[in-house]
């Protein structure tokens, strides 16, 4: 009890401040913990990472994670037969300065909501990134997004004039999922990116026939009985199987550009 007592959390001030209650902040924060619950029963976290999210002020202790403040937890998946590095990167902007083949975007800088990095074992995530090994798979926050997975069949002029309207009510929709095509086209090494919303259906399409490059949705929202992470583990964990196999069309084209 006296530990929560001098629990604060500077973060919430995005949120609360000036009388507001910004709910799709709110959810983007919340998403941040549920992300993490949920890679902390698939990956060994590092528990340093996890300890350096509460920090100490002169009295009190602070949720450290802010709007616009990157924050990384790293990790180790570890198969049996073979491990991979992970690190889960919450604001991680990728810059538009550094040439190929270091990271980053190759037009503009863009900051995902979250990001999950995997690579090879053994290697630093620079040399990773140099050496065409490690994805990048992206998830941006949309709490407005109704109905996202209706986006992905829309085709005619009537489609696009109803969501000009839309947009003008702060329902963001298309512009949402260029987003994601821009995340995966811009941003080297990116494998996927997809918007996590509290609606009620997952989308996902694939570049082919493998898991990743892909674009999608995942709902995910407070319940008490369904919050969606469920369906969203499944989906890493096939991301994590895919990354394994050293036959898939993303190992071959790695060693390709070796």
């Amino acid at each position: 009890m006296i530990f929560a007592a001098k629990l604060i959390w500077k973060g919430g001030d995005d949120v609360y401040s000036g009388g507001k209650k910004d709910i799709a902040t709110l959810y983007e924060y919340w998403l941040f913990f549920k992300l993490l619950e949920l890679l902390q029963s698939v990956f060994e976290i590092d528990h340093e990472d996890v300890k350096n999210l509460i920090g100490e002020t002169a009295d009190k202790l602070n949720v450290q994670i802010k709007q616009g403040k990157h924050t990384a937890l790293k990790g180790i998946f570890n198969s049996g037969t073979r491990k991979l590095n992970i690190r889960f990167n919450y604001n991680h902007s990728f810059s538009g300065k550094k040439p190929y083949p270091q990271s980053g975007s190759w037009t503009t800088t863009l900051r995902p909501d979250y990001t999950l990095s995997v690579w090879t074992y053994g290697i630093g995530e620079a040399k990773a990134e140099e050496e065409e090994l490690i994805v990048h798979i992206h998830f941006d926050a949309k709490y407005k997004v109704a109905n996202f997975n209706d986006n992905f069949y829309e085709d005619n002029e009537t489609d696009l004039n109803q969501e000009d309207l839309e947009n003008r009510k702060g329902i963001y929709k298309n512009a949402d999922l260029l987003k994601m095509h821009a995340y995966k086209d811009a941003i080297r090494r990116t494998g996927g990116a997809y918007v996590l919303y509290p609606g009620g259906k997952s989308v996902s399409r694939k570049g082919f026939h493998e898991i990743i490059p892909g674009l999608g949705a995942f709902p995910v929202k407070p319940s008490k009985s369904n919050d969606g992470t469920s369906e969203l583990k499944s989906f890493i964990l096939e991301v994590v199987e895919h990354f394994l196999n050293r036959t898939s069309q993303r190992e071959k084209n790695s060693f390709k550009n070796l």
